[in-house]
């Protein structure tokens, strides 16, 4: 009877699971740095949004913390768990519900939306727009209502 000899398959299999090992981690890592290098769409740069800045403006930006210039009116916020809706009347168009993560006007994006206040996002600026809530006259009572 012929001895087989299987001295040459032993040696090609841990290798050939080492590759195998070393291609999955590279694909993972391949993937994943994709991922983690994309920009997120609220703070991804549209084309044509924003304006060249030239000279003076451009150095204004580096050295200065920006102003808070958006035609944007917080007119309600309800919070939820989910992060809640903000209601927003954007250069005087009617109020509407906008979600954390929307495009309010050409280039800005809801980021956030808490208790009292949004956070809007511009040219990788962010910004926070306080809610100001009208203070009611002197003496007012509120009552429940009556049942006729």
């Amino acid at each position: 009877m012929k001895k087989m000899n299987f001295e040459r398959s032993h040696p090609l299999l841990p290798q050939g699971v080492e590759v195998g090992g070393w291609l999955v981690v590279v694909a993972l890592v391949g993937y994943w740095g994709v991922q983690l290098a994309r920009p997120l769409p609220h703070l991804a740069p549209r084309s044509g949004s924003l304006p060249p800045e030239t000279g003076e403006r451009r150095w204004e930006t580096v050295f200065s913390a920006p102003v808070a210039n958006l035609p944007i009116q917080v007119r309600g916020i309800i919070t939820s768990t989910n992060g809640g809706v903000a209601l927003l009347a954007p250069q005087g168009e009617p109020v509407r519900a906008w979600q954390a993560g929307q495009e309010v006007l050409p280039g800005v994006y809801l980021v956030r939306v808490d208790k009292r206040s949004v956070t809007l996002a511009r040219g990788g600026q962010e910004e926070t727009l306080t809610l100001t809530v009208p203070s009611l006259p002197k003496g007012t009572v509120f009552a429940p209502p009556r049942l006729h």
